[in-house]
């Protein structure tokens, strides 16, 4: 079989892409902002994405691209990155 697993450098956020639970990681996400003293909207001006993108993506309410994680991290000081194993 093979494991996916995306980390975000920030916080060492990992997730198993097989058992991913959105909410889960818009939780951890809404964590990191909080964290790091930025508001939804600083958030969204900062990282030049749409407030209603953040509310989303903090909300778990759908799968984000992988640049768009990447975007709403950038101002957190973290990045995305995937390392897939495979047999």
């Amino acid at each position: 079989g093979s494991t996916k697993r995306v980390t975000s450098i920030a916080d060492l956020i990992m997730i198993n892409a097989p058992t991913l639970d959105r909410a889960e990681v818009g939780r951890q996400l809404a964590d990191l902002r909080r964290a790091k003293g930025l508001t939804i909207r600083q958030l969204a001006d900062i990282a030049g994405i749409n407030k209603a993108t953040v509310v989303n993506l903090e909300a778990g309410k759908f799968d984000p691209r992988l640049s768009t994680l990447n975007d709403y991290l950038r101002p957190l000081g973290g990045r995305v990155a995937i390392e897939i194993e495979g047999a």
